[in-house]
């Protein structure tokens, strides 16, 4: 009887072990989105954002630039999904616009947040995101926060005329 509870504690010690690493490893590949964040491309590259956007009221912005370097960083096709927010009503009403050296990009919060990736080509050295809520929110959305995730990729181009 007491071999059997040392092997189930044993089994349960593993378990929980690997079950904190998985946490961690999760935790640790996501960076927070800051005001100026500079991610390194190096190879196929995966970065996850976390985007916390706070106090948000009517007619407040918020820009987010995001520097891409590394060598031959701008080699890369660099695509934007955005997922799992929080935001509730709040997505509503917040406009997105992402710009590159070559792309301008608008969409709602609720348009970018249901999943499809957002393309933004090749020869990019920055990406700038900026969050404006509406002036016409009501109040019930002043003070509101929503958090959400950005995944940023960056794929080395194949064919390499376009830099001719």
């Amino acid at each position: 009887m007491r071999k059997k509870i040392q092997v189930i504690s044993m089994m349960m010690n593993a378990v929980m072990c690997f079950i904190g690493i998985a946490i961690c490893c999760f935790f640790c590949s996501c960076s927070d989105l800051k005001e100026d964040i500079t991610i390194v491309i190096n190879g196929k590259t995966s970065k996850t954002l976390k985007a916390e956007i706070g106090n948000l009221y009517p007619g407040k912005s918020s820009e987010y630039v995001i520097g891409l370097s590394g060598k031959a960083a701008q080699e890369y096709d660099i695509t934007l999904k955005f997922h799992n927010d929080n935001g509730g009503i709040l997505k509503d009403y917040v406009s997105v616009e992402i710009k590159t050296e070559n792309v301008t990009v608008n969409k709602t919060l609720r348009e970018l947040l249901n999943g499809e990736s957002v393309s933004l080509g090749n020869n990019i050295s920055k990406i700038t995101i900026c969050y404006t809520m509406s002036e016409n929110a009501g109040n019930e959305t002043q003070g509101g926060d929503i958090v959400f995730f950005i995944d940023l990729h960056a794929e080395k181009i194949e064919n390499n005329e376009s830099y001719k």
